[in-house]
């Protein structure tokens, strides 16, 4: 009989401690990528490191769930702090699907010299209302911030591309697209089964790239939804011209700072005027 017990406890103890190790939510690790390290402390998620955040595979089995090392505290992260070590280049890159799926989540602070975001590293139907993205990001990958709960998006001048649904379905009212964006992919404010909540008024949009703006929105328009594309032109000298004004950047339409230029080509003269203005050099 003491025998028989005695394996009993043994049996209920080992189960107790394969269910403890089961159930046991991580909070700190450095799997995250090749020179990568996390930690979780009060809902905030910070990864320290420099490199590149890795790439995680998206589960949809059953819905779709993150798979990055702090996917078992996904609910309880309200906010993401990507930070640079110390004495290091920093990060370059944040991996796909890195932060997706993460309900709770209401900020990202992301670091400087950042240069890339990857495909849906943000996408979620969650409570994200602020970030920072660094005047040094060059690439927005498509779905990285595809609905979320962004009143307010200034893409940095560096970026030259658009994905796909990259800022598709977020709150912002008016979007501005910089001067150096060269591709901007069909659909990238909107969402891919054509629905959106997104309140899109206004976007402002290079001359040389409408078309591509109004791909840009199109499933808005085509199920009834109305958004102006507002047109601005670049200048040789990397200032821009809107609505008979000068502005750094095209970024500093919304804000309303534009500057005053002391002088101007004749081409420049003619945007203005809407003539065609010419000069002439006499020599005495």
């Amino acid at each position: 009989m003491k025998n028989t017990l005695l394996i009993l406890f043994v049996i209920t103890l080992f189960s107790f401690n394969a269910y403890a190790q089961e159930n046991t939510v991580p909070t700190s690790g450095n799997d995250c990528g090749e020179h990568c390290s996390w930690k979780i402390e009060g809902g905030v998620l910070t990864v320290t490191g420099y490199g590149d955040i890795a790439d995680f595979p998206r589960n949809c089995e059953g819905g779709c769930h993150n798979t990055a090392p702090w996917a078992a505290s996904v609910g309880t992260i309200t906010k993401v702090v990507i930070e640079n070590e110390s004495g290091t280049a920093g990060f370059n890159s944040v991996g796909q699907w890195a932060f997706t799926a993460m309900r709770k989540l209401q900020e990202v602070v992301l670091p400087d010299g950042l240069k890339k975001i990857g495909h849906g590293a943000f996408l979620g139907d969650n409570k994200l209302t602020t970030v920072n993205l660094p005047s040094s990001l060059t690439s927005i990958g498509g779905f990285a911030f595809d609905d979320t709960r962004l009143t307010s998006v200034e893409i940095p001048p560096l970026v030259t591309t658009l994905d796909g649904c990259s800022f598709g379905n977020i709150r912002a009212t008016e979007v501005v697209i910089p001067e150096n964006v060269t591709t901007i992919a069909p659909h990238a404010f909107t969402i891919s089964d054509g629905t959106s909540d997104m309140p899109l008024e206004k976007l402002y949009c290079p001359e040389h790239l409408q078309a591509q703006c109004a791909e840009a929105i199109k499933f808005r328009t085509d199920n009834g939804l109305k958004t102006e594309i507002i047109s601005y032109q670049k200048n040789n000298d990397g200032s821009i011209l809107y609505q008979n004004k000068w502005y750094k950047t095209a970024n500093d339409i919304l804000s309303g700072n534009h500057i005053h230029k002391r002088i101007y080509t004749v081409d420049e003269a003619n945007k203005i005027s809407g003539k065609s203005n010419t000069f002439k050099i006499r020599y005495k």
